[in-house]
């Protein structure tokens, strides 16, 4: 069984193609079924079956940002925000923590994106925004950073790549969108769906592809196959318009065969549950300020709506906001950000939801961590 890894920190600002590098809000899920929350008082897990809460490890000189369960659930890849802002982007810090809570520092940049375990846990990959730009693009869009975890070692893999990437289940390659070129007049962005090996470099296009900031991609546990939300999806050799009309839309990939279906419209993400049986849809627009919920069957017949309350981003206004995407706790149950109204409607607090895959069992668990955490500043 693959276990998913994902986070959640209110501490940064993503999109999938950032000018200016930051992260987006998700959660990270053990194989024991603990959550890993990056919070002000430190890197803290969560256990939903039985309410406990500690802190894992509070970082000195530095805010946690992001963390990833190791997928033996036994260590963490920690990112800590330690400084800068601006048009210079923020320094990050890239950790293991060791079941001891101790911190070995892996690598420190500024502007990343993401990151993700290989399934073999030996490697993490970053995206990063580039400190120049890379031909043919006129802008400075992410790279991919592969991290041998055990050495500390480093090295460029791709460059002018979505910030969303990956691995495949065999830990031999990352699936990426290549950009090859941006519309003149719009925030969308063309290329290939691409499938990356790591050890010598070489591409493979999977599938055409033209996506906005938003544009999301998961692949199946399995390796067969992926979800993808995008504006356009073609094969790989087809001539990609320049501006596409309309929302983000939902498409399934054969990854073997290339063969693609669009399966709907409106989809800001999709996401297979740990086993592949199921996939959680996000709505693209949002309604009452929230984004709809729904769950689908594995290749993407079935929806049912799950959830219309789930928050799509976290700020407003003129302030900052991150891009929230929720998690699969197990084949059963979904995790999400729900947005609770405090004060009438002029403050929106997020609160950490589950909810069974069938609808059932809605449980808010916000109270749990923070009533355990207050005075741990």
């Amino acid at each position: 069984m693959r276990y998913r890894t994902y986070l959640w920190t209110f501490a940064a600002v993503v999109v999938a193609f950032a000018s200016a590098g930051c992260l987006p809000v998700e959660l990270s899920v053990s194989p024991e079924g603990n959550v890993l929350i990056p919070r002000t008082e430190g890197f803290v897990v969560y256990t939903p079956a039985d309410g406990s809460v500690k802190v894992w490890n509070k970082p000195d000189g530095g805010q946690p940002a992001f963390a990833l369960y190791s997928p033996d659930g036994k260590s963490a890849l920690v990112l800590t925000e330690t400084g800068g802002g601006g048009m210079g982007g923020k320094s990050v810090k890239v950790s293991l923590l060791d079941a001891q809570g101790k911190c070995r520092e892996l690598l420190s940049r500024t502007n990343i994106t993401y990151a993700q375990w290989s399934p073999d846990g030996k490697y993490a990959t970053i995206t990063r925004v580039a400190d120049q730009k890379i031909e043919p693009l006129d802008q400075n869009l992410p790279e991919l950073i592969l991290i041998n975890v055990a050495e500390g070692t480093n090295k460029t893999l791709a460059s002018n790549v979505a910030g969303i990437h990956r691995w495949t289940p065999d830990s031999k390659s990352v699936v990426i969108f290549q950009i090859e070129s941006k519309s003149k007049n719009s925030s969308q962005y063309a290329g290939k769906l691409t499938l990356l090996n790591v050890a010598d470099g070489q591409k493979k296009a999977l599938a055409g592809m033209v996506g906005e900031q938003g544009a999301f991609f998961d692949v199946s546990p399995d390796g067969t196959a992926a979800m993808v939300t995008a504006l356009k999806v073609d094969k790989p050799d087809a001539a990609l318009p320049e501006k596409v009309d309309g929302a983000s839309r939902l498409f399934s990939l054969n990854l073997a065969s290339g063969e693609f279906r669009q399966l709907g419209e409106d989809a800001g993400f999709a996401i297979y549950s740990p086993k592949g049986t199921k996939v959680l849809v996000g709505s693209a627009q949002e309604k009452d300020g929230g984004i709809t919920l729904s769950v689908a069957s594995a290749d993407g017949s079935s929806m049912k709506p799950l959830a219309d309350d789930a928050a799509k981003q976290t700020g407003g206004g003129m302030g900052a906001q991150a891009t929230i995407y929720p998690v699969w706790l197990d084949d059963e149950t979904v995790l999400y950000l729900s947005k609770y109204a405090v004060y009438g409607t002029a403050g929106t607090n997020l609160m950490l939801t589950s909810i069974k895959a069938d609808g059932t069992g809605k449980t808010i668990h916000q109270g749990k961590i923070d009533a355990a955490l207050i005075g741990k500043k």
